[in-house]
């Protein structure tokens, strides 16, 4: 029996670096120290504008403090803020949308994050049609505001970044090439695993936890986990083994 629990313990905390085998039961890693050298970008996302999407992940937080982390930030011009970005601030989540001729702003939900170092699975819903922001935790809603200014997301010669939030002409800072306009103190530092960007909203909580299980596969996607794990792996940045069974019951 103790063979066995070690052999376990083992195979869940093997670690894979940037060059190994990697499967879709692996997770992202952006280590310690926090920096901007350590992210995974994603380019040529070219959808249009969307009028409802979820965003899917699983996260996990390896260190905190009061400043922002971004594990995921979306952008479609150069020369503005991201599109969307999403940012845990302590133990806060919050979202940031930004739509042609709308303001941008942060939205926040009043949701605490679980502990630093445990794994929680986070659905995102936006949906035009009813002005709404949804977010579930583990498949609860935790949050839900009626008062999101009506717009689309561009999601034209789109770049996302997984590990930074994406600043204003980032692109344009060459010497420094991708990492140019990230910050250091935005950086996040934990691990991601499953992200599916999906061009549907969801309104319940039941269609959450089918995103948590990986359920949902037939909606129509914007980006895959598939596709974040052929994208190359910069800095530090490496995959670990995610077990499902880990949060079974």
């Amino acid at each position: 029996m103790m063979a066995m629990l070690l052999c376990l313990w083992i195979l869940a905390h093997l670690n894979y670096s940037n060059g190994s085998s990697i499967s879709a039961n692996s997770a992202l890693v952006f280590p310690e120290p926090r920096s901007i050298d350590n992210y995974v970008l994603i380019e040529g996302l070219n959808e249009g504008l969307i009028d409802a999407w979820t965003l899917a992940f699983w996260v996990r937080q390896d260190y905190r403090d009061a400043s922002s982390q971004f594990p995921f930030g979306f952008t479609s011009q150069v020369g503005t803020v991201d599109d969307v970005a999403i940012g845990i601030e302590d133990d806060k989540l919050s979202t940031w949308l930004q739509f042609p001729s709308v303001i941008a702003r942060n939205y926040y939900c009043k949701i605490t994050m679980p502990e630093v170092g445990t794994w929680s699975h986070v659905t995102i819903s936006y949906d035009r049609s009813t002005t709404s922001l949804r977010v579930f935790v583990n498949g609860t809603q935790q949050c839900l505001d009626f008062n999101i200014p009506s717009g689309s997301t561009n999601i034209n010669n789109g770049i996302s970044a997984l590990g930074q939030e994406l600043d204003p002409d980032w692109r344009h800072n060459g010497d420094n090439g991708d990492a140019a306009m990230f910050d250091d103190y935005q950086a996040f530092v934990g691990a991601i695993h499953n992200l599916n960007w999906y061009k549907v909203a969801i309104n319940s909580e039941g269609e959450a936890k089918h995103l948590q299980l990986g359920n949902l596969n037939s909606f129509p996607t914007i980006l895959t986990w598939d596709e974040i794990l052929t994208a190359p792996l910069h800095g530090a940045t490496r995959m670990e083994r995610f077990f499902y069974e880990s949060f079974e019951g």
